[in-house]
């Protein structure tokens, strides 16, 4: 980095994390797919452009429950932004007090690929789930396939939540379907989804690659007619055959109960 190593009094870095931890550069994003409760942002002395040099100033940030990508983004950037502004104007003295940073603690976040994205019916849970939906939200939407006779379509999952143990489900059958099965109301603001741990999610916003975003009643309106009778898939199926029965985990409690959805595959 020859641009850095030209700079009279040396460059500054602000991440998104409490470094050691979330070296990298998905820090949020990794953040909030383990669950951290508190995060943070820290200035550091940029070292040919790496995570690596002294720590200048650090603060922590809770992280919500609910909290996605593009909110805590949003969060850590104003948070980060005041930080640089306050070391800048203390400069001499947060030099004189930075410290190195304990390389038995680094952690260090990936780049995130397409699998990484995609929902795995067979064995991610709810709360697996939508804590990929919140990781990626604002990033890269998470997905799931969806046949319409026989053509594949990716689904993109826009908006998503974890409703209240307490609602009523959509139908007595709900638990009977396997998960990725879409349940609906005609007028309901979500489609209610069951997943492999006995627990549900509502989707609220869904795209087809290639085409506009849809409330899940403008989904339903559009795409679907049979309550329950479509099923989301993990993967594609090849043209003109059947879609394959649901394969429950080993050790699952289904796991040698025969259920299937219909594939109501009729829309426009």
């Amino acid at each position: 980095m020859n641009l850095i190593k030209g700079i009279r009094l040396g460059a500054l870095k602000v991440h998104e994390s409490l470094l050691p931890k979330y070296r990298g550069p998905t820090p949020m994003q990794t953040a909030i797919l383990n669950n951290e409760e508190v995060t943070g942002v820290s200035i550091v002395e940029c070292r040919d452009g790496r995570d690596e040099g002294r720590i200048l100033a650090q603060v922590p940030y809770t992280v919500p429950s609910d909290t996605t990508y593009k909110d805590l983004s949003l969060a850590l950037g104003h948070l980060g932004s005041r930080l640089l502004v306050k070391t800048l104007q203390n400069l001499e003295y947060t030099r004189k007090l930075a410290v190195q940073q304990d390389e038995s603690q680094a952690t260090y976040s990936p780049v995130y690929k397409t699998e990484d994205f995609k929902i795995v019916w067979e064995t991610m849970g709810a709360k697996e789930i939508y804590r990929k939906y919140r990781a990626f939200h604002g990033f890269v939407p998470i997905h799931t396939i969806w046949r319409r006779k026989d053509i594949m379509n990716v689904l993109l999952i826009k908006g998503m939540t974890m409703p209240n143990p307490k609602l009523p489900l959509m139908t007595e059958d709900f638990y009977n379907r396997p998960p990725g099965t879409m349940f609906f109301m005609r007028k309901s603001p979500y489609i209610e989804v069951p997943c492999i741990d006995g627990d549900r999610l509502h989707l609220t916003l869904l795209r087809v690659v290639g085409r506009t975003d849809k409330t899940a009643q403008q989904f339903v309106n559009g795409y679907l007619r049979l309550n329950g009778g479509l099923r989301m898939l993990t993967n594609p199926v090849e043209r003109k055959k059947p879609t394959p029965k649901f394969v429950y985990p080993p050790g699952h409690p289904k796991e040698n109960v025969d259920q299937e959805c219909l594939d109501d595959d009729v829309g426009f």
